[in-house]
């Protein structure tokens, strides 16, 4: 309930004063477990993907943020659950598989933090998270790229791809080659996006 109420009044916020444009929405599968992979600019990215798709988008962040109970409060009402960066943290991706396990959305900053070059030429590499979580849950990797959020001033235009999905192998040594693959797609599918004209 207060997710929705959120959002909604977020929307009033993006749709009317940032402008916010959506390019290929119809690209959102609007069933099933997905896993919504963006860049990553700003604070506000995650806000601006959740006003963009027609899905409720569940993140991880960052724990330290959940340190203050009315922050971390508000955050677990916008569907966001800790990780510790940089740990492998277990409990996050057993909590990022559940949210696909239930055929529910996830969405993911798959650089790992805010890109702070400016004017961006190009993504951070990727983590192997995502390409690992779309391997164990069977779960489309929907690329999404996020222009303006860099600015408070800029109109913000989000542009969805098609979704993208993995094949398996009973070989694990060739299953970790088509992960190190797809995460190369996934790259080269949001900097395409990010970089149409």
């Amino acid at each position: 309930m207060l997710y929705n109420i959120i959002l909604s009044l977020v929307k009033i916020y993006y749709f009317t004063v940032r402008r916010l444009k959506i390019v290929g929405k119809e690209n959102v599968p609007v069933t099933g477990a997905l896993i919504v992979a963006a860049n990553h600019v700003s604070v506000q990215d995650p806000l601006v993907v959740a006003c963009a798709l027609p899905r409720k988008i569940s993140y991880m962040s960052k724990s330290e943020l959940f340190k203050n109970p009315f922050v971390a409060k508000f955050l677990r009402a916008l569907l966001v659950f800790p990780v510790d960066r940089g740990k492998g943290d277990l409990v996050a991706m057993r909590a990022a598989l559940k949210v696909l396990q239930l055929e529910n959305c996830l969405g993911i900053f798959p650089e790992g933090t805010r890109n702070l070059e400016r004017p961006i030429k190009a993504l951070l590499p990727i983590k192997a998270g995502t390409a690992l979580l779309a391997s164990m849950a069977s779960a489309p990797v929907l690329p999404v790229a996020i222009q303006g959020t860099d600015s408070i001033f800029s109109k913000i235009i989000i542009r969805i791809g098609t979704p993208l999905y993995l094949t398996h192998s009973g070989d694990l040594k060739l299953n970790k080659e088509l992960q190190a693959k797809f995460s190369e797609d996934i790259t080269h599918q949001i900097t395409a996006l990010y970089f149409k004209k």
